[in-house]
């Protein structure tokens, strides 16, 4: 075999092993909670987030890993003159606004939180998703998600 072919042979097997290496120790976010602790059936599994907790000021929200999770209802307490923007991303890195929620108190769309309230989020497809206080006069904002597996 010429040098060339041996050199390709030599990195493909280096880089499948490195890959198993990576694939071995990777590690989940968290751990799924397991719904039956909510009083679910024993079958669901659920994962808990905080997007927000008592914020008063603009800020962006952290972000909670979403992927194999169809859809994540959120819970938003604290706003009395506020607005919360949802936003998603696939990359990690560039960020867009959704219109894709539901207001689940009222049932209406709601790209935005003005009020308090449960909101339900299409997240499928999606990387990560985070709930930004894009405008804030005052309140103490707390912004809790859960997201089932099915």
């Amino acid at each position: 075999m010429n040098k060339r072919i041996k050199w390709i042979i030599t990195a493909c097997l280096l880089a499948v092993v490195i890959m198993a290496g990576v694939l071995v120790g990777c590690k989940r976010e968290a751990e799924p909670i397991q719904a039956k602790a909510f009083g679910w059936l024993d079958r669901t599994y659920a994962k808990a987030f905080t997007f927000q907790d008592g914020v008063v000021i603009t800020t962006t929200g952290t972000a909670m890993t979403v992927g194999g999770y169809p859809t994540v209802g959120v819970q938003v307490e604290g706003i009395v003159t506020a607005t919360v923007t949802w936003q998603a991303t696939i990359d990690g890195s560039t960020w867009y606004a959704l219109k894709d929620s539901t207001d689940v108190t009222s049932g209406t769309a709601a790209a935005t939180a003005t009020a308090d309230g449960l909101f339900r989020i299409n997240t499928k497809g999606w990387g990560q998703l985070r709930a930004n206080v894009t405008s804030w006069t005052s309140g103490t904002i707390t912004i809790k998600g859960l997201a089932i597996t099915h």
